[in-house]
């Protein structure tokens, strides 16, 4: 089966601490009638700092079209994953034109065409890559990725699959949105991008990807997303998110008890998106794992908050960073709006 190689995470020169967040939400927000509930809100996120591409404060006009915004968006989102996807390559040694196949995940900057053929350009990837773009699976777009990469290897001609995630979420929450999920928002998530190369082979130390799970929540496509109005982008975040999140992990028991390994012996490690300290609080409980496997995806909520389709490609390079020993049975996870669910059955090689 495919081995994913160590990803690499590019984050915006421009950091921000939640203190700094804080202050600014006191300043800008006097009047909103919970602030002292939104500041409370903010510091639960447990994200200390963020990086975001766009300047603070130039998007933050109600009356900004929407195409501008937009625009910034994907210039920002090429400019961020075209290097991680350089660095990508040098992980491993090859060229771009040895690029076979490319999954792309980016739920902001949308243009068409989009950051796929971007970066088949910027790169100087081969004409005839296999290009799979994705733009609506928000935060589980990471491990649908790291999912379809495999599918792409099962492929006779296919060799190496570049994935690569770009999410600039924060300047997505519009100025004009002051209900609580959006005011939680503006501390949750980060922009960053990332990127890996996927390919068919035993040979390199790192995991690799047995089987893999898609599943889709029936009747929550309501829960978490955006909504497009005449000014722009709307964000809603609803809190039957985390009762999706338990029917979800109750479908996929079955499907993980059956797995040899983890169903002798249960998963040693995980690499999960880190949604937010109660999203993985409901994991760990619904799982019935040891609360320590989900280190990594906590840390790097502290440090870079929510990134999106990118998070988990994060949480993975953390994991290569202190490596479970040979042999290891782990498990990746990743939920986004639907509510959709991609899970992988990974063994540390």
């Amino acid at each position: 089966m495919p081995t994913i190689a160590r990803p690499h995470i590019i984050l915006p020169d421009d950091r921000v601490a939640l203190e700094d967040v804080l202050t600014e939400t006191e300043l800008r927000y006097p009047g909103h009638p919970r602030l002292g509930a939104v500041l409370g809100a903010m510091r639960a996120t447990d994200v200390r700092t963020r990086g975001l591409a766009i300047p603070r404060g130039a998007l933050d006009d109600p009356q900004l079209l929407p195409g501008e915004r937009a625009r910034r968006h994907f210039e920002a989102a090429c400019d961020l994953a075209g290097q991680a996807a350089r660095d990508a390559l040098d992980e491993v040694g090859i060229s771009p034109a040895e690029v076979d196949g490319l999954v792309c995940a980016s739920t902001t900057g949308y243009t068409m065409p989009g950051l796929d053929v971007a970066l088949v350009n910027q790169l100087g990837l081969a004409p005839g890559v296999i290009r799979v773009p994705v733009t609506q699976l928000g935060c589980s777009g990471g491990s649908w990725g790291l999912a379809r990469a495999a599918d792409l290897c099962a492929r006779p001609e296919v060799g190496n699959v570049l994935v690569v995630a770009a999410d600039l979420f924060p300047a997505y929450v519009h100025p004009s949105d002051l209900a609580m999920d959006a005011m939680i928002s503006r501390a949750l998530f980060g922009d960053a991008a990332g990127a890996c190369v996927v390919r068919d082979t035993r040979s390199e130390p790192g995991p690799s990807i047995e089987e893999t799970w898609d599943y889709t929540v029936p009747g929550t496509a309501d829960i978490v997303g955006y909504r497009f109005q005449d000014d722009g982008f709307h964000g809603h975040n609803s809190p039957r998110l985390f009762t999706a999140i338990g029917d979800a992990v109750q479908q996929l028991l079955p499907w993980l008890g059956k797995l040899p390994g983890i169903g002798e012996t249960g998963i040693d490690f995980v690499v999960a998106h880190p949604g937010g300290p109660r999203i993985m609080d409901r994991l760990v409980e619904e799982l019935g794992c040891d609360p320590g496997l989900l280190g990594p995806s906590r840390e790097s909520l502290r440090e870079v908050g929510n990134t999106g389709a990118v998070s988990i490609l994060d949480v993975l390079a953390r994991t290569y960073a202190t490596p479970p020993p040979p042999g290891a049975h782990g498990l990746a996870i990743g939920m986004g709006p639907g509510i959709t669910v991609t899970a992988a059955h990974l063994i540390w090689r």
